[in-house]
């Protein structure tokens, strides 16, 4: 009885415990599946990439796991971390060539995307484990030296990658002489042997002498360990290697503050101290201008705070004008974009780069296209973009061409040109471009590269039907553009039409045009442009008279109303204060209700609408329920548009509210011939 009472307490336990796990199975596939729904809606969110790796890992899920690793160093680099965490997840079941290949190949990537002492390390451990005769050995030394190249100036950790050099150095020499032990070796091959040694000992105290020139940490115990070893090996000390070793320590104590805050502070609030560091470091008085230690500190800096856009941005600067290494330029400014994508200013500086080293246009252009597919928070910074790439299929017009290479180069402007224009009004509207940047350009192009005076004068109507017609600046671009490369009946044509539409400054393009005419007109039309700037002066200044008088008459108006508003309050108070010998009555209950229906709702104050001198302003004054108030219109409506939809409704008048370039806030005034209530209803 007691048994079959233990093995069904067994049983219930047994159970309860599968229970237990198929629930945590199912909540952790809820919570994987979320995560990549999450990153299906945005791949661009980082935190899940890294959370939904966490959890995979965790779930010895590592076929998942592999693939969402290669998802997000797709789309960002991987901080050293995340590169430890997958090297030794792969180093833990490659057993094959092709598997250990395979690793390889992920280190090599790992260590391009910052600079990682540990990561290094590690793959220089890998490295060694790999090691099957002397071609690896070969290779493991090649491997240290780039190791050395990209670490050995750390101050607080590259003195790990000089140790292990040397462990592995001292390794080889011992092996050397357990051979010359174990073997009867004859007179020429033990000669061979002794001098493998000495080259070997030879080796190791070269890198001794290496790590010693170099301010690092823990230098007095490398030093001492150095005096041993040259005691144990019975070798001669070099006295150049203490002078080297007295100039680093000098050197490190001068470091050493540095060294001390930045350990001191969080790798993300350490900018300042990097950019003080490295500015001490550039002083050739304080720092000595050296270029590879310049270098190392930008990276240690980049690899803590890899976010920060000015610190590319200086980083790139100095190797360009200092390093002008072709291959280390414009991988340092891939590696920018691809941490900074956001960032307007590096995009550029990658175009330029690429530009300026001869790069191939298809290897310029998959720049171009990768900036597009970025993040941008503004249309200016796209604008700019477009304009920046623009200007660079511009310059490949100045090589030596044939005809149809060069036909085709023009229509590759135009038709980013046309792209630019149909992105930033399909994506912004007329703020994509309110000033008309890129049309302005493309007119200039046409008008000094192609001579198609034709597209000038179609562009600048475009230009000018945006709204920017009210502006006379506009207007003497265009002219000035005629004169210089149209002729003399477009010129007379622009200058009548600048005259008589309604712009900020009439006065500038009458004074513009005659002074045209005395330059290249005769006197018949000279009189005629000053007959017509005479007639458009009076005209304007008729204008500016009735909208005084009108304003006069506003505000008698005003004063009056304002006046009799007063004067029924006061008369108001006097009445309704009944006074009973010294004590005032209160209202009565029929006042008030007479009141109240005398005024049951309170009366509407309504608009008539009036223009400033550049149309662009409102004033409501006037006639009651003739006005209503329009809002949320595209901004690309126009006042006949509004007009056209209310034709059913009644004869009106509309008036759209811009800003002072003369574009429509989305807002305006519709003033009906007939009362509103009457229309409506």
């Amino acid at each position: 009885m007691d048994v079959d009472t233990d093995s069904s307490s067994s049983s219930s336990s047994d159970s309860h415990d599968e229970e237990l796990e198929k629930f945590k199975q199912d909540e952790l596939k809820k919570k994987i599946d979320a995560l990549e729904n999450k990153i299906i809606t945005n791949p661009s969110d980082y935190d899940a990439h890294v959370e939904l790796i966490g959890i995979l890992r965790n779930a010895n899920d590592f076929d998942s796991l592999r693939i969402a690793r290669k998802r997000l160093n797709e789309k960002y680099p991987l901080s050293p971390d995340l590169w430890l965490d997958w090297v030794k997840d792969e180093i833990g079941i490659a057993t094959t060539d092709e598997e250990k290949a395979h690793v390889t190949a992920l280190f090599e990537k790992g260590v391009k995307d910052y600079l990682s002492i540990d990561l290094w390390l590690e793959f220089l451990q890998f490295s060694i484990g790999c090691m099957s005769d002397t071609t690896g050995t070969d290779k493991v030394r090649e491997l240290m030296e780039r190791a050395l190249q990209a670490g050995s100036l750390h101050v607080t950790n590259g003195n790990f990658l000089f140790e292990v050099y040397i462990e592995f150095e001292k390794l080889i020499l011992m092996t050397l002489k357990q051979d010359t032990d174990e073997k009867a070796i004859q007179n020429e091959k033990a000669i061979q042997n002794e001098k493998a040694i000495n080259d070997q000992k030879c080796c190791i105290n070269n890198l001794f002498r290496r790590q010693l020139s170099v301010p690092l940490f823990n230098m007095e115990n490398t030093y001492a360990e150095y005096q041993q070893w040259l005691a144990l090996e019975n070798v001669e000390k070099d006295k150049s290697v203490e002078n080297c070793y007295n100039k680093a320590l000098s050197k490190l104590q001068k470091i050493q503050v540095f060294e001390d805050r930045l350990l001191s502070k969080e790798s993300k609030n350490r900018q300042d101290l990097y950019e003080e560091y490295i500015n001490w470091e550039k002083n050739p008085k304080e720092g000595g201008n050296k270029p590879n230690r310049i270098l190392c500190l930008y990276e240690r800096a980049i690899a803590d705070i890899p976010l920060s856009e000015s610190l590319w941005v200086d980083f790139i600067d100095y190797i360009a004008k200092t390093i002008k290494d072709v291959d280390y330029i414009l991988e340092t400014c891939k590696r920018s974009v691809a941490n900074c994508s956001w960032s307007l200013e590096l995009w550029i500086t990658y175009l330029t780069q690429a530009e300026a080293y001869n790069q191939s246009h298809e290897d310029i252009t998959a720049i171009m296209e990768k900036a597009l597919c970025s993040w941008f928070s503004s249309p200016t910074e796209y604008r700019s973009l477009y304009l920046s790439y623009i200007y660079y299929l511009r310059r490949r017009l100045n090589h030596d061409l044939d005809a149809e290479t060069k036909i085709k180069r023009i229509q590759d402007i135009r038709s980013m040109l046309e792209q630019g224009q149909k992105f930033l009004f399909g994506s912004y509207g007329c703020s994509g471009d309110p000033n008309c940047e890129l049309l302005l350009w493309w007119t200039e192009f046409e008008a000094i590269i192609t001579g198609d005076m034709e597209r000038v004068r179609t562009l600048w109507n475009e230009i000018l039907n945006y709204g920017l017609n009210q502006y006379s600046s506009y207007w003497m671009k265009y002219i000035n553009i005629e004169i210089q490369f149209g002729d003399q009946k477009h010129v007379r044509k622009i200058f009548s039409r600048a005259l008589m539409t309604n712009t900020d400054s009439p006065e500038i393009i009458g004074t513009e045009w005659m002074k045209y005419e005395t330059l290249y007109g005769d006197l018949d039309s000279f009189s005629i442009c000053k007959e017509k700037y005479k007639i458009r002066i009076k005209q304007i200044q008729e204008l500016q008279e009735n909208k005084q008088k009108y304003e006069n008459k506003v505000e008698t108006k005003d004063k009056e109303a304002k006046k009799r508003k007063w004067e029924e309050r006061e008369s108001s108070n006097k009445f309704n204060e009944k006074s009973n010998g010294n004590f005032k009555v209160p209202y009565a209950k029929k006042d008030l209700i007479e009141k109240t229906d005398a005024s049951p709702v309170k009366k509407l104050r309504t608009t008539e609408m009036t223009l400033d001198k550049g149309g662009r302003h409102l004033e409501v004054e006037g006639k009651e329920n003739r006005s209503i108030f329009v809002s949320n219109l595209d901004f690309a409506v126009t006042e006949l548009d509004v007009k056209d939809a209310l034709s059913s409704v009644g004869h009106c008048e509309v008036l759209l509210v811009r800003d002072f370039k003369g574009r429509s806030k989305g807002f305006g005034y519709v003033l009906f011939e007939k009362p509103v209530s009457t229309i409506i209803y």
